[in-house]
């Protein structure tokens, strides 16, 4: 009866091995997994681009295709235009209301050197509050045309209230010698040239941080200025777009950020010899252009051109596009010289400079983020991976639309598009832009769709966009 019952147990133990086996072999595999996606921060990008695009590459018909796209804004990520918008701002702010000339001495010390009135205080001030401004700008792009009419604002804003402040405060202190005029340059009289009497309710000049939460939210400091500074009695928001319009372009010429150039130029040099790869082989190219540089308004796109070639190998195609001026044509013509290969194909190009087309009519629709959708959905190949990294979180937040109403499975910050022929899509925020602030770095760690990036992985992804299949 013992062995018999010995027996009988032994028939059913493959039953008990059979249920441990899945839970050991899940075991061992969840310690290989955890193994192969643990890499090191200065790697993660290399690692992450590699695997998009071996599994891109191998539904390829061609032996070279290039399926890695940037759309990268030009404010923030490619070019720091925090403080070149701010005097530009400064410069049209006194355009405008002309009576501020009066007392900027008052404000403002003169510079020997140069000759001129130092701004360098409120420069730093406005560079400071450049992600307030530019929220401001993406929120009422119908009004402002994706031109700085906000940093004039503010300028006005800010002059005024240390003309009115007295001399009080002055540039002594930690946030004082950044944030204010010097004492020698302050206003200690009385009185300003104007007759202003100096206040003695102890009020003050705003801080930095009370704009910043004040501007567009709380306060509305924004739309107080808009009605406030009003010029003869009608919206400033005209007046200042015409003078922004005339004076941008006696400029100087915004510098590219190095690592960038870097990047790019390795990109668009190993993209080029592919592409001549391809053309002895009798191949048709296979490629999207490297990147987008999205600009706000059309005026811009030539003053991008040119720092774009300025910075960049002179065989670089780039490409203007939605050209709407004779000026942007000639440059376009210009560029693209008398090689029969080129064509109006995007795929010809490297790089190619675009924006909302301010000039119609606008609605709501007409924004950034609709240029995005359209690059998106109808100038890009099937399979590609479009990058888009912005330094407006509003933009970003506006893009999450392009995953569809259900929140996609992200592998590696990439996921899904519902638009476009099965486009993967990463929506990042980039650190080191001189108009995000940390505050907007915590809000797109917590958003699901969108996701921080700094300056090497960026770079990193960039250079690693080319694979041969």
């Amino acid at each position: 009866t013992f062995l018999k019952n010995a027996a009988t147990a032994f028939t059913f133990s493959p039953t008990l091995v059979r249920r441990t086996v899945p839970l050991t072999a899940f075991k061992y595999h969840h310690r290989a997994t955890t193994t192969t996606t643990t890499v090191t921060k200065s790697s993660r990008s290399r690692t992450i681009t590699h695997q998009y695009m071996s599994s891109s590459s191998s539904s390829s018909s061609s032996s070279y295709y290039d399926k890695t796209t940037f759309i990268l804004s030009f404010d923030g990520t490619v070019s720091n235009t925090a403080r070149s918008n701010a005097r530009l701002a400064i410069d049209v702010a006194l355009q405008t209301w002309p009576f501020l000339s009066l007392d900027l001495s008052f404000v403002c010390s003169y510079s020997e050197e140069d000759e001129s009135l130092d701004f360098t205080w409120l420069i730093n001030k406005m560079e400071a509050l450049a992600h307030v401004t530019t929220e401001g700008i993406d929120k009422d792009y119908k009004n402002t045309l994706g031109l700085t009419v906000d940093d004039v604002l503010l300028a006005r804003l800010l002059i005024e209230e240390q003309i009115l402040d007295g001399g009080r405060s002055t540039g002594s202190g930690k946030y004082g010698s950044k944030y204010h005029p010097s004492s020698d340059s302050a206003a200690a009289e009385e009185e300003g040239s104007r007759g202003r009497k100096r206040r003695n309710n102890g009020s003050r000049p705003l801080t930095v941080g009370e704009i910043s939460a004040n501007w567009v939210d709380g306060g509305c400091l924004r739309d107080t200025a808009r009605v406030k500074y009003n010029v003869d009695g009608k919206d400033p928001f005209p007046v200042i777009q015409e003078y922004l319009l005339q004076v941008q372009s006696s400029q100087p010429i915004p510098k590219i950020r190095p690592s960038i150039v870097d990047a790019l130029t390795t990109s668009i040099s190993r993209r080029q010899d592919q592409r001549q790869k391809q053309l002895q082989e009798e191949e048709e190219p296979q490629m999207d252009p490297i990147a987008y540089i999205l600009v706000n308004h059309e005026s811009q796109k030539s003053i991008v051109y040119k720092s774009l070639s300025k910075a960049l190998p002179y065989d670089t195609r780039i490409y203007i596009a939605n050209e709407v001026n004779e000026e942007e044509e000639e440059e376009n013509n210009d560029n693209e010289g008398d090689d029969d290969d080129y064509d109006d194909d995007y795929s010809s190009y490297d790089v190619i400079i675009t924006s909302p087309n301010n000039n119609k009519e606008q609605t709501s629709s007409k924004t950034t983020w609709n240029v995005i959708q359209n690059i998106v959905q109808n100038e890009l190949k099937s399979q590609s991976t479009v990058y888009v990294v912005h330094s407006s979180i509003h933009t970003l937040r506006q893009s999450k639309h392009l995953f569809g109403d259900d929140s996609p499975r992200f592998q590696n910050r990439v996921g899904k598009s519902v638009f476009g022929n099965n486009i993967q899509l990463s929506l990042l925020l980039p650190t080191w832009a001189d108009n995000v602030v940390h505050s907007q770095q915590i809000s797109a760690t917590m958003d699901p769709w969108i996701y921080t990036c700094s300056e090497e992985e960026l770079c990193e992804l960039i250079t690693a966009t080319i694979v041969n299949s």
